[in-house]
């Protein structure tokens, strides 16, 4: 069947019901809201009309003829061109695991019938009225990238991308490990979805996530040179994939370490036996450079969806149950179990009571690195950095008190002081006259949540008399592998207050940048440091390059940061990143130092961008 090619008019929507009542009841009552309606009776059908036409939004029956619902979903969300079209799902069932399958693949909402006229239409212009507003996030640019003309980039071959793939052993690294793991799950979905509809009763499978210790750092590392490190892992990957066969996918994770994916487990000893066998496959010796040598490997397991739905959570997970079997002494392998609290977590209960004086004591402090625009040479942005000064031990870094601060109950008063503070400080620099300055900062994953958030910060920019336009939140690339319908929820309110958003540290998670182009972000933060690290200095170059254009194309602006050499400063300015930040340019500085520099007392970034790139 041809489908009907839709006029461009008013909103579209596709009405998936294989009942011709219904049906017929859905598209009248749609109509007479004035949306411009299709029906389809089967899911083959539907299939067809969605692929030659563009949609603002779906509502679908589930059991349908031929294919269902949850099919059809499942099909949409692998194209880049249906994934955020809306779904709605009608359904006489309403069963909590038709319910849960339905939100894990991505249905926007879930109406059961009978419903009422009034529930429907709600729902589609909740539906569309988010999805306006998310098109005009993305549309949203600064001033300054409404200038730039991108120009029209052909997509790379996937084999060919130098972000997949490490310069040194060739074999595929973490970037690679986000793209093979939502296949993989994408599949496993549907085929939960045949055998949901099939009626068949079949125990359901998981994914097992092994993160693969060759060696003790010290044995493996210290005792080896650089080649003989990835001799031995190209060798190792081999072996695995000899013994385990296709179907298990094997990825360089960081210097001595491999991490497996096993799918379609669906015994928990047939996971323990495969286990088995690859550290079987990896305790024979190993012959490099007429040496022979022997590994200790140490195998660390987390499953999905039992112990996370997401890549950076299950391998985080994985490496906690590796670190257990690392100091196992009977066995090579451990799964993953839960935390202890973090009475037992933390080294130094010492350290627990002394932050709960910290504020009081007025201990903490904020710094300020600057962001440097690599054309002018000037400070556009400075990142707010808290950090503990301790009476005896000196500075203590956020990432080791912060958590520690949410554990005790302390994580909101120290947040509301920090935001306070640097919104004050802003507002002060605004007066000396630098009112195109902006400030950003890192808020913890364990509290992101707009909910909380964006009162406060409305808060604070009315008592400072701050524009909003002035902050710039930045959020952890870990927050991505959370429940995306939330986090672009949670974005799109900071963006609503006027508020830029930021996603920092880039090239230590697993995202990809098809991934990252999902949710509307304003500025892509690149880590020099730990993309050398994924894809080698040597392939860095062109990995930043891919970046920057696919950036480009995106209209998201790229700041690249951990910038240490004059070399990486150069290549920045010659390929036009409009900023950077890093130890290179400047350290990180006390509030009376950062204005010294804005004032141009300190004549380090004058004599550094004096001299054109090399």
């Amino acid at each position: 069947m041809r489908a009907i090619q839709l006029q461009e008019t008013m909103s579209k929507i596709l009405v998936v019901e294989d009942d011709p009542l219904t049906l017929s009841s859905v598209k009248d009552l749609l109509e007479a809201e004035n949306f411009q309606v299709i029906g389809a009776e089967d899911g083959e059908i539907a299939l067809e009309i969605i692929e030659e036409n563009a949609f603002d939004l779906i509502v679908c029956d589930l059991f349908l003829p031929k294919v269902n619902g949850y099919e059809i979903l499942s099909s949409m969300r692998k194209n880049i061109d249906t994934a955020k079209i809306p779904f709605i799902v009608l359904s006489g069932r309403n069963k909590r695991r038709d319910v849960a399958l339905g939100m894990e693949i991505g249905v926007s909402d879930y109406i059961t019938k009978p419903f009422l006229n009034e529930e429907l239409i709600n729902s589609i212009q909740e539906q569309l009225k988010k999805k306006q507003f998310l098109e005009n996030c993305y549309q949203k640019l600064d001033s300054n990238l409404d200038q730039t003309k991108t120009p029209t980039l052909p997509k790379a071959p996937q084999k060919k991308n130098p972000l997949y793939y490490d310069h040194d052993t060739n074999l595929a690294n973490q970037f690679y490990l986000r793209e093979q793991f939502d296949r993989i799950v994408s599949n496993y979905v549907t085929e939960r979805i045949k055998l949901g509809s099939s009626g068949v009763k079949k125990k359901a499978a998981s994914i097992a996530v092994c993160c693969i210790s060759l060696g003790s750092s010290e044995d493996f590392i210290n005792d080896l040179d650089q080649e003989q490190i990835n001799s031995i892992l190209k060798s190792a990957s081999q072996r695995l994939n000899n013994r385990l066969g296709n179907k298990s996918k094997i990825m360089r994770l960081e210097e001595g370490y491999l991490v497996m994916i096993l799918p379609y487990i669906t015994q928990f000893n047939r996971a323990l036996q495969l286990v088995k066998t690859a550290q079987e496959s990896l305790v024979q010796p190993f012959t490099v450079k007429s040496q022979t040598l022997y590994l200790k490997p140490r195998i660390g397991i987390s499953f999905y969806p039992q112990h996370g739905q997401e890549i950076a959570v299950l391998l985080e997970r994985a490496k906690q149950a590796l670190e257990k079997a690392q100091q196992n002494s009977e066995d090579f392998y451990e799964v993953y179990r839960p935390h202890l609290s973090y009475s037992v977590k933390y080294k130094s209960l010492a350290l627990v009571d002394d932050l709960r004086n910290a504020l009081n004591n007025q201990e903490l402090e904020i710094h300020y690195q600057p962001q440097v625009d690599l054309l002018t040479g000037k400070v556009t942005i400075g990142e707010a950095l808290i950090v503990w000064h301790h009476p005896q031990r000196g500075y203590i870094p956020s990432a080791t008190f912060m958590p520690i601060a949410e554990d005790i109950g302390l994580i909101k008063s120290i947040e509301t002081w920090f935001l306070f503070t640097i919104c004050r400080q802003l507002r002060h620099w605004h007066k000396l006259g630098f009112k195109q300055l902006k400030l950003a900062f890192n808020l913890t994953g364990h509290r992101f949540s707009a909910a909380n958030l964006n009162p406060l910060i409305a808060t604070i920019i009315n008592q400072t008399h701050l524009k909003p336009e002035s902050l710039i939140v930045e959020l952890d690339e870990s927050l991505l592998f959370r429940d995306g319908k939330v986090l672009m929820d949670e974005i799109c309110d900071l963006k609503s207050l006027g508020i830029q958003v930021a996603l920092d540290n880039f090239g230590r998670g697993y995202s990809s940048l098809s991934y990252l182009q999902q949710f509307p972000i304003n500025i892509l933060k690149v880590d020099l440091y730990y993309l050398a690290n994924i894809v080698g200095e040597k392939n860095m170059p062109v990995a930043l390059r891919y970046i920057f254009k696919t950036a480009f194309r995106a209209k998201i602006k790229v700041t690249a940061v951990n910038v240490a050499t004059k070399e990486q400063l150069n290549f920045l300015r010659q390929h036009q990143v409009e900023s950077a930040q890093g130890d290179f340019l400047s350290l990180r500085l006390l509030p009376n130092e950062f204005e010294e520099l804005l004032q141009g007392k300190s004549d380090w970034l004058a004599t550094l961008f004096s001299f054109p790139p090399m």
